[in-house]
């Protein structure tokens, strides 16, 4: 881990649109209650935001369906145009 885990975090998150809490945690080898905290922390200062399932799992012929699976698998997170910002700031 870098010197700024949280930048180090948010650069993560810029390298696709949704990441899972064990695909975060394993991509920065650390802990996942302590990635858990750094993502409460980034969320709410409006970084990043976690995504929620929308249905009851009535995915059929919604244009969701992946993305509501992959959430329905656990907790996952996007990053906010703030977060991109503030991760690609030097």
């Amino acid at each position: 881990m870098n010197a700024d885990p949280l930048k180090e975090l948010l650069s993560h998150l810029a390298l696709g649109p949704v990441r899972t809490l064990d695909q975060l945690a394993n991509e920065m080898n650390v802990g996942q209650e302590l990635l858990e905290q750094m993502l409460l922390q980034l969320e709410q200062a409006g970084y990043v935001r976690a995504l929620r399932a929308c249905c009851d799992l009535a995915c059929e012929g919604c244009g969701s369906q992946g993305l509501c699976r992959l959430i329905h698998s656990g907790r996952a997170w996007t990053i906010t145009p703030k977060g991109t910002e503030a991760a690609t700031a030097p």
